[in-house]
């Protein structure tokens, strides 16, 4: 499990950082992605999309993101564990992954936003990386329009 903390702390620290080439290294491409409809007037969201440069992401927050919190993590092993039936061996290794809350706060250190998502994960090259996310859960305070 700390190999997966340290990799998720790892992966929101560049993204924080709008560090494109860190944050990208946290991937293995192609990564799939699955997002539900956010109903947040955005037409070019796709429930489905494969990504060859993951690291773009780190650059594309709304202006108002100041940082992402992490409020709670799971491997999913803990979260969904797998039991044997009698009589069959032990299973081979499983997929890692992570289940993860993160809060996202804007430049006044007001949350705005809480999502929840799940990361499977792969060593390739002698590293973790993300191959898939999926959001499973997503709620946003409205935004307030700023005095003129």
């Amino acid at each position: 499990m700390q190999e997966l903390v340290d990799f998720y702390e790892g992966y929101i620290a560049a993204f924080n950082a709008r560090d494109a080439v860190a944050f990208g290294a946290c991937f293995h491409p192609p990564v799939t992605m699955m997002r539900p409809a956010r109903h947040d007037g955005r037409a070019d969201e796709q429930a489905f999309t494969v990504v060859e440069d993951p690291g773009s992401f780190a650059l594309q927050m709304p202006a108002h993101w100041s940082r992402s919190t992490i409020d709670s993590l799971v491997a999913l092993g803990e979260a969904a564990p797998f039991a044997v039936s009698l009589g069959l061996p032990a299973p081979r290794a499983r997929r890692l992954g992570i289940i993860a809350d993160v809060s996202r706060w804007d430049h006044d250190g007001q949350l705005y936003e809480q999502v929840q998502a799940l990361y499977l994960l792969a060593h390739r090259g002698g590293r973790l990386g993300i191959k898939f996310m999926a959001d499973l859960g997503f709620t946003r305070r409205p935004r307030e329009p700023r005095p003129s």
